[in-house]
C-alpha cells in the first residue's frame, strides 16, 4: 500500500481560532465525532522525505452539527504558529477510521473508476458530488468532451468492484 492509499483525506484547517493556537477545521466525513479517540492526524508536505507530516491531537471542541471543531495541536500555543496551516488538508490513517458497512464506500476509492455500460468502457469516475441524501457520480466520457451525471442509486449502478477497478452502470441512456 502506497502512502496516498493509506491515508484519506477527513477535511481542511481552516483558519486559527483565538490567540492559544486553536484551530479550526471543517470535516468531509459523515460523522466526524467518530474521530474523538484519535489522536493522530497528518499533513501533506511535498517534496519532502516524509510527505505525511503527523499532527497530535491535545484537544478537540465540535460545533453544534459536528461538522466543524475547534483543535489544540501538540506544539502549537499561538496563533502565529497556527497561522502556518491555514487551508491545508488533514489526513488520517485508515485503518483508523470506523468500519464501512456494506455498500459504503470511500470517495477516493470511487475516484478514477473505470465506468461500463453494456460490457462497453464509456468512461471513469471523474468525480463525486453529495445531494442531499444522496451521492452522484460525474463520469468523464470516453470522447473527453462530455459529462454524465449518475445518481448512485441502484436503478442505475449495478455494482462496484475495487478489486478490478471498475463500475458497472444501467439505464444510463435515459440520463441523455
Amino acid at each position: 500500500m502506497n502512502d496516498a492509499q493509506e491515508f484519506i483525506e477527513i477535511g481542511i484547517l481552516l483558519k486559527p481560532f483565538g490567540i492559544k493556537g486553536a484551530i479550526k477545521i471543517h470535516f468531509y466525513i459523515d460523522n466526524p465525532s467518530d474521530l474523538k479517540n484519535v489522536k493522530e492526524f497528518y499533513i501533506y508536505q511535498k517534496n519532502t522525505v516524509i510527505n505525511y507530516r503527523p499532527l497530535y491531537f491535545q484537544s478537540i471542541h465540535f460545533d453544534k452539527n459536528g461538522q466543524f471543531a475547534k483543535v489544540f495541536f501538540e506544539g502549537i500555543f499561538d496563533r502565529t504558529s497556527a497561522e502556518q496551516y491555514r487551508l491545508m488538508p488533514i489526513f488520517i490513517k485508515k485503518e483508523n477510521l470506523p468500519s464501512l458497512d456494506t455498500n459504503e464506500y470511500f470517495i477516493q476509492d470511487l475516484l478514477d473508476l473505470k465506468v461500463k455500460f453494456q460490457n462497453d468502457e464509456i468512461g471513469f469516475i471523474s468525480n463525486i458530488i453529495s445531494a442531499g441524501d444522496r451521492d452522484i457520480f460525474i463520469i468523464q466520457l470516453n470522447n473527453k468532451k462530455q459529462h454524465i451525471a449518475v445518481p448512485f442509486i441502484g436503478h442505475y449502478i449495478n455494482n462496484i468492484d475495487l478489486a478490478q477497478h471498475v463500475v458497472n452502470v444501467s439505464n444510463i441512456d435515459e440520463l441523455f
